[in-house]
């Protein structure tokens, strides 16, 4: 009795995302399709069915090449979330989206590195889990930004301050830093390997930089040892292209260094194997913030706080 009552305990425990990700284990038999359908990767999902077994107190499928198949337990337990998933419907306030039929344009507000680094996953997550859900990246002029907003053209943006005028809000998505991106056959790169690189290694390379790109978030408190080096990438009579992606192909036919957000240069290495992020520390000690914000006409908005939650969950990595 006291194993079943810890067991019941254990699953009440559990959010309703993983009970319905149980559901569609059981239904699909794969947890390749069961992850397709809720737009998680393999590695969320396996963690997933690691917690429903340990709440479970069971294995729950027993792996049958190349399914798993459910136990009793497991059965049963899907067939009580079905039955969960119905009431849950009913508390669900008018209007709450079904992401499978939810038909609607959203139009975020983003730079190249926000495009590059975070919308196009958001993109990526959506094909697969709302088909019909369309999106357009546009480019503003920061004093336009609440005017845009605020109008509608725009329903979310990604904007870095804190203060905000009366009439919106905004929520931290992510975190960032800026970091140094070389070749990958740069001479940096064999000095790294023998020593610690210092300011005076960097200073005898040229630099370029985006015109596009936005100004520092750090305050000189909060900056290491390298932010000379940061700041000369920065300057204004640096050699300078428009794009993000012109740069890495200057880059990889150069000697030269490029200053550049850090969740961009990750994205860009899984893409471009041409480069490589220098290991010297990056310019903030610590990561700053990654905002967006929102007219507070959209906050009681059921489909675009469901499309704002998702932006959140895959800059999370969820």
């Amino acid at each position: 009795m006291h194993a079943a009552t810890t067991s019941t305990d254990s699953l009440l425990r559990l959010s309703l995302n993983d009970l319905l990700f149980l559901e569609a284990l059981v239904r699909l038999e794969s947890l390749k399709d069961a992850a397709d359908e809720f737009g998680l990767t393999r590695a969320s999902a396996s963690r997933t069915l690691a917690r429903l077994r340990a709440a479970a107190g069971e294995p729950l499928f027993v792996r049958s090449n190349p399914n798993l198949v459910p136990t009793p337990e497991a059965r049963r337990l899907a067939t009580a979330v079905r039955r969960l998933r119905l009431v849950a419907r009913e508390l669900s306030p008018p209007g709450a989206p079904e992401p499978l039929t939810l038909a609607r344009h959203f139009t975020i507000g983003a730079g190249e590195n926000a495009t590059y680094a975070f919308c196009l996953p958001v993109i990526e997550r959506l094909n697969t889990i709302a088909p019909r859900v369309s999106v357009s990246i546009e480019h503003f002029e920061p004093e336009r930004l609440f005017e845009l907003l605020q109008s509608g053209k725009l329903d979310i943006a990604f904007y870095p301050q804190e203060v905000l005028p009366p009439h919106f809000e905004s929520a931290v998505l992510s975190s960032n830093n800026i970091v140094a991106m070389v070749r990958r056959e740069h001479p940096l790169l064999a000095l790294a390997r023998e020593r610690e690189l210092t300011l005076g290694d960097l200073a005898a390379y040229p630099k370029i930089r985006v015109s596009s790109a936005v100004a520092r978030p750090f305050d000189e408190d909060d900056e290491s040892d390298f932010a000379p080096f940061y700041h000369a990438c920065c300057a204004s009579d640096v050699p300078s292209v428009p794009y993000f992606l012109s740069a890495l192909e200057l880059l990889s036919r150069s000697d030269a260094l490029l200053s550049v957000a850090a969740r961009t240069a990750e994205a860009a290495l899984r893409r471009f194997s041409d480069c490589a992020i220098l290991p010297i520390p990056p310019l903030g000690r610590r990561d700053y913030k990654v905002r967006a914000i929102w007219h507070r006409r959209l906050s009681r908005d059921p489909e675009f706080l469901w499309f704002k939650g998702v932006m959140a969950g895959v800059l999370k990595g969820d």
